[in-house]
């Protein structure tokens, strides 16, 4: 058989092809979280990277993505971000009980020229994707503002590496465990705080499951004394109280010892949310209730320009009132909804709205004795 040689024009098709190809391979290698340059070294969980003059970026450009930069991100104040992604791993990781536990994850950070956190991966460590992707959103949702790392004088975006280990303090709860101790917490209705144990710290520890599902904690002063504030927090509705929203409070009555308590904030047809929460003396009596604004979208049928009906959805809004029911035998804190009909709360948006509703409906001061006359 003999070889055949081929045309110009063949040879032309398998030049483009190529330069194609090698443009297909670039384009993906940019969208790739790029290994540390040889000859500095990796970033430690402790966040230290000493500069070694060797700078690397991807993409040139003013959305370029730089490596080994000598002014790296920070926190808002000074400090390494290793020990705040640490915090957080260890806070929010809940290994399944189906998978063994890793002994290090390797990160993957890219922090934005405002400082703020634009991705996170998770390169090495773990095989499960649920647990990878739920570890990257914590830690995108969690990490604090930073102050942006720097190159020639100028905000830019930094890649990093981090190394963080599971292993002694650092050793994340299994899903069995924490699911024990959640139960227990609700059981007892108590929880106990360490000394020097902060907010997130302590709910973490006493609501493994229910703490790490939420970013939003208030802590409130509801009354004068020396046991610190109330917490509350708002999760989605349980099997219970579905479409509705279940409200957390840990209430402190004791040294170091709260009351806990989920109050259901009932549905209104919909998915509904935790709007405000705050705290009015509703009957003017000097004793201060919580209330809750909840608010829900609606599907709803309008009247057009033409006489068709449209649908849309609109917000609805509701506020709910609780009450301290007195003591639970052993001195905790209750609080009960009161179901006395206000029509005068309906549909009203706002904290604002609620308050000087309630101002406008105080109720009628006792008429004054008229004065006796003297004989």
């Amino acid at each position: 058989m003999s070889a055949s040689i081929a045309s110009p024009r063949h040879w032309l098709l398998l030049v483009i092809t190529s330069l194609l190809l090698t443009n297909c391979l670039a384009q993906e290698q940019q969208r790739q979280p790029s290994a540390a340059p040889a000859g500095r070294p990796a970033n430690t969980a402790s966040g230290k990277l000493p500069p070694t003059g060797r700078v690397t970026a991807r993409a040139a450009g003013p959305d370029s993505i730089y490596a080994g930069v000598a002014q790296l991100p920070t926190l808002v104040g000074g400090g390494s971000i290793g020990p705040a992604v640490e915090q957080v791993v260890r806070q929010q990781l809940v290994v399944p009980d189906s998978i063994p536990v890793p002994e290090k994850l390797v990160l993957w950070l890219l922090v934005g020229k405002t400082g703020r956190m634009e991705n996170v991966k998770v390169l090495a460590g773990t095989a499960d994707e649920n647990m990878a992707g739920g570890l990257a959103y914590d830690l995108l949702s969690r990490l604090p503002q930073l102050v942006p790392g720097r190159h020639r004088g100028r905000a830019v975006r930094v890649e990093l590496t981090l190394t963080v280990p599971l292993t002694g303090a650092n050793a994340p709860l299994m899903w069995s465990a924490a699911q024990r101790t959640e139960t227990q917490t609700m059981k007892t209705g108590l929880a106990r705080r360490l000394a020097d144990e902060t907010d997130a710290a302590f709910l973490h520890r006493v609501l493994p499951l229910a703490a790490r599902t939420t970013t939003d904690v208030v802590a409130y002063p509801r009354r004068p004394g020396a046991y610190g504030r109330q917490l509350f927090f708002s999760l989605a509705g349980g099997p219970e109280n579905e479409y509705g929203t279940d409200l957390y409070v840990l209430d402190p009555y004791a040294p170091d010892t709260y009351a806990v308590q989920v109050l259901p904030l009932p549905t209104m047809a919909d998915l509904t949310n935790l709007a405000s929460l705050f705290f009015v003396d509703v009957d003017h009596d000097g004793q201060k209730e919580l209330l809750a604004l909840t608010t829900c979208s609606l599907r709803e049928g309008f009247e057009g320009d033409d006489g068709e009906v449209l649908y849309g959805r609109a917000p609805h809004y509701q506020t709910l009132i609780y009450r301290l029911d007195g003591q639970h035998p052993d001195g905790r804190p209750r609080y009960r909804e009161d179901h006395t009909p206000r029509p005068y709360l309906d549909e009203l948006p706002t904290a604002a709205a609620v308050r000087a509703a309630l101002a406008r409906h105080q109720p009628p001061k006792p008429a004054a004795r008229p004065a006796a006359k003297k004989p």
